[in-house]
């Protein structure tokens, strides 16, 4: 058996009717957890990569110069 309706509760407007879609979505979205790339550090900056970057480069460089050469 279902409950019986109020027709005062439901001529009342909701909560939600005086947001904008916008706002809607953003109580929402503040409401879900934080995804694992959310919650992860920071990114190196850029004087940490740059070592890394050069050592690659290195390596690489020798086999791009034996690509070229074989075209």
């Amino acid at each position: 058996m279902s409950a019986p309706v109020d027709p005062l509760a439901s001529s009342l407007p909701s909560q939600f009717s005086f947001q904008s879609a916008r706002q809607r979505v953003e109580r929402v979205l503040a409401q879900l957890p934080l995804t694992d790339s959310q919650t992860r550090q920071p990114e190196p900056d850029h004087d940490s990569l740059v070592e890394p970057v050069q050592r690659i480069n290195e390596v690489l460089r020798p086999l791009r110069r034996a690509v070229r050469s074989q075209r």
